[in-house]
């Protein structure tokens, strides 16, 4: 909802008259034929936020007075939500293994109970009246169109980029590369947009470039400032622009590092309400992936694989580059020929892949299969895990512990003298991850959050060859230190799938 709306919408009710409010009240009745979708109840929970606050009232308080016994934690706190760092759940080995959390977690919800605030309640229903009025009647496309949110793939970025309004992003959708002493300079993606746009450029050779500048084929220009830039021998460099520019189907960037400049043509972006809608979707226990097949750029295509994740997730692996050591994706023909999977060579996309069509129809099918990914799980409550420090020697402790909601052992502690000098000595942790192959699920390592209690620290792990499930951890502790904490806010998984696609 724009400024001017929100307005006109206000307006409607500082004039309004409390008994029409309550008769307004009287006559909302939802629409029989049409839900309001997933965008649209945001968007309307929005509007209920900022009429509540309009109105001074709290909403937890007009729900229990209206009979709605839900409360947050916000509500029961009087603000913000505190978080505090959850102690591990310890089990004895014997005792019986935890099995991993498979949902959310639900909350207990408790009532509230406050007096009735009826006419300032039926002055907010009111307003949502007018509200829901709009979006649902045959005149207001315009308000429900800004309503929706479009997503439209980025090429070379390998993203999506959501946007509330229907502006149609420019982007490039085949890299183009430039020889350059006597490596190459490649413009791998461009996005403008109407406030805020991207460049990404790569390169083998050469310094690396510390602005871009876009020129249109009228001759306007616009400076790209450098957002980051990476360096392994090649230089990768990310570049954006704050403001509006004037696109033509013909544009050019050059860079200020003396590299060839390079023309290139801009086409609107893929769009869809819904990642599904941009691809080929697949499913599997709670993890939704889409592949996104590229245009036919000179005999090579391009795949993205775009993750819709539960919240505290993200993918870090797919297995597609050559030192994931876990299990490969496979895509094949539709006579179950191998098809040889390949990543750019300088800075490779974790979600992305290409392949060649040489000896392939244009219009030929594919069958991609991803059989595992490699995820972290992410909680902004930290799990705090205290064990006793051994004076010297091991001390055996078989603990089992709940770690973000995946069962593990603390099998034993180690005591490693300290250095004649600073008499500083580490702890090594031995680890039993209670690897499964068979499981959809295995938690494979983790490292201690020293950022959490704003203390620098050093740790280190050994995995197993195999399974790159972790035996061990090595920290360092404090002198005549008899008890240690650690907290631990991510924890790496192996996701079994498999996620299959069927690409045209």
């Amino acid at each position: 909802m724009s400024a001017k709306e929100e307005r006109t919408l206000f307006g409607k009710i500082d004039g309004m008259h409390e008994h029409e409010a309550m008769k307004r009240l009287a006559e909302i009745e939802p629409p029989n034929d049409e839900q309001p979708s997933a965008a649209e109840r945001a968007a309307l929970a929005a509007i209920r936020a900022r009429t509540f606050a309009r109105l001074g009232l709290v909403e937890s308080e007009v729900r229990a007075a209206d009979g709605d016994s839900r409360e947050t934690a916000a509500d029961r706190t009087g603000g913000e939500p505190e978080y505090r760092p959850q102690e591990a759940e310890f089990h004895s080995a014997d005792a019986g293994l935890p099995q991993a959390e498979h949902g959310p977690i639900q909350a207990s919800r408790t009532r509230n109970a406050y007096g009735r605030k009826t006419i300032r309640a039926a002055i907010a229903a009111a307003l949502l009246a007018v509200a829901l009025t709009s979006l649902y009647s045959a005149s207001s496309s315009e308000v429900r169109a800004q309503v929706h949110k479009w997503l439209q793939f980025l090429p070379g970025f390998a993203s999506v980029q959501q946007s509330e309004d229907n502006t149609v992003r420019l982007v490039l959708t085949v890299p183009v590369e430039e020889s350059w002493r006597g490596g190459t300079v490649e413009l791998r993606a461009v996005s403008i947009g109407d406030s805020y746009s991207s460049i990404g450029v790569a390169g083998s050779a050469g310094p690396d470039a510390r602005s871009v500048v876009l020129t249109n084929a009228d001759g306007d220009r616009y400076t790209f400032q450098y957002g980051t830039i990476s360096r392994a021998g090649v230089w990768l460099g990310q570049y954006y622009y704050k403001g509006s520019i004037r696109a033509t189907e013909e544009m050019e960037a050059s860079f200020n590092n003396g590299a060839p400049s390079i023309k290139f043509r801009l086409h609107p972006a893929v769009s869809a309400e819904k990642i599904e809608d941009l691809g080929v979707t697949s499913e599997h226990d709670g993890i939704r992936m889409t592949a996104v097949l590229s245009a036919n750029e000179t005999n090579k295509r391009r795949v993205a694989l775009l993750p819709e994740l539960p919240d505290g997730l993200r993918i870090t692996s797919y297995g597609l580059a050559d030192f994931d050591q876990m299990e490969k994706p496979v895509l094949t023909t539709a006579a179950g020929k191998q098809i040889e999977l390949q990543q750019d060579e300088l800075f490779p996309n974790r979600n992305e892949f290409s392949f060649s069509q040489e000896d392939q129809d244009a219009s030929a099918n594919y069958r991609l299969v991803v059989p595992t990914v490699e995820a972290v799980k992410h909680t902004d409550k930290p799990v705090k895990i205290t064990f006793p420090v051994p004076k010297e020697g091991e001390l055996t402790l078989g603990k089992r512990i709940v770690l973000l909601g995946y069962p593990v052992e603390l099998v034993r502690v180690e005591r490693i003298p300290g250095s004649a000098g600073t008499g500083v000595g580490s702890v090594r942790l031995i680890w039993n991850m209670l690897y499964d192959a068979d499981a959809a699920v295995s938690p494979l390592l983790f490292f201690p959050d020293f950022g959490y209690t704003g203390q620098s620290g050093v740790s280190a792990v050994k995995t197993d060859e195999a399974t790159r499930a972790m035996q061990h951890m090595e920290l360092e502790v404090a002198p005549g230190e008899k008890e240690h904490s650690i907290y631990v806010s991510d924890l790496t998984l192996l996701i079994r799938g498999p996620w299959t696609f069927d690409l045209k």
